[in-house]
């Protein structure tokens, strides 16, 4: 049984207000479908404005969907009922692309990262001091940093402490938008290096959210190409990078940034001017990008193919 499963996910914002007439919609993610198993991370990928962002978002609960469902651990949530139980606020935390605007800069470490155990568990004080001590070591923090207050660590120390937040509730699923895109590159190792710690530590699963190809490969085992609220490629690591299909997800992997022979360059401009010459063949005729079909068991790729997938239908 998977622990997550979206389906048919749509979310849509009004992009026009009209008097005595229907509003204009814009689908930022169009008829998303998924699953992840207990311990994995899942990757979804994409520039802004993709709908990455706001798949994250619908799955907390931050905000609503218009069509789809979202089930957790065998707990449904359909367009029409999407009010999460406690339960559900539990298993599913958040770490925050920037942790500093998301902490009360008023509030000590202490009651930033117990605030989740104050709401959403029955543990004493005591308890949830001794709980915010074991993260904050986890995270090569001390005790002593509890009655410290936010604009006292660096970007670094506080996305660690924003881990340390989301996993208090010992949570099934942690949602990372973009955890360290805003950190220096060596402190992106180490904050990253304690996402997996943590997931070792407490067997929770990550849907990982970035735009840094290399990040997501560092960290995912499953992974989703998205453009313009639809997947134009998904599957496992290793199928998604070593054998890429989608003219879309090759110029992705052509411009991740490195030291590059003249040959690698020569088929980084080749696939740059492959997707220049075919990038209008990723639509239908109503500018959608085309469904998913699947190539092998564990990799699927967006086309204008007639073939048919089982009976799911990833669409």
């Amino acid at each position: 049984m998977s622990l997550l499963e979206v389906s048919d996910l749509v979310v849509s914002y009004p992009i026009r207000k009209r008097f005595l007439r229907p509003n204009i919609y814009l689908d930022a993610v169009d008829r998303v479908s998924f699953e992840m198993s207990e311990g994995e991370t899942f990757g979804l990928v994409g520039e802004s404005g993709s709908g990455k962002s706001s798949i994250g978002r619908s799955i907390l609960g931050l905000e609503k969907f218009n069509k789809g469902s979202i089930t957790l651990d065998g707990e449904k949530y359909g367009y029409d009922n999407q009010k999460r139980s406690q339960h559900f606020k539990r298993n599913v935390q958040m770490i925050f692309q920037n942790s500093y605007s998301s902490f009360n800069p008023k509030k000590k470490i202490l009651d930033i990262i117990t605030e989740p155990l104050k709401n959403l568990t029955s543990l004493t004080l005591q308890d949830q001091r001794k709980r915010a001590i074991e993260l904050l070591e986890i995270m090569k923090l001390s005790e002593s940093d509890l009655e410290k207050f936010p604009d006292e660590f660096s970007g670094g120390q506080l996305q660690r402490i924003g881990v340390a937040r989301a996993v208090a509730t010992n949570p099934k699923l942690i949602i990372a938008d973009e955890p360290v895109s805003a950190l220096d590159l060596s402190v992106q190792a180490e904050v990253l290096n304690y996402m997996k710690l943590i997931q070792v530590e407490y067997k929770v699963s990550y849907l990982f959210i970035s735009h840094d190809l290399s990040v997501v490969q560092h960290m995912c085992d499953q992974l989703a190409i998205m453009h313009k609220g639809r997947f134009v490629e998904m599957g496992s690591r290793e199928a998604v990078y070593n054998n890429s299909t989608h003219i879309y997800t090759k110029q992705l992997l052509a411009a991740v940034p490195g030291s590059l022979s003249n040959d690698e360059l020569d088929k980084r401009a080749s696939v740059f001017a492959e997707y220049q010459q075919s990038k209008n063949n990723m639509y239908n005729q109503n500018g959608r990008v085309h469904d998913l079909y699947r190539l092998s068991e564990n990799h699927l790729v967006s086309g204008k193919t007639e073939d048919k997938l089982d009976e799911r239908a990833f669409k």
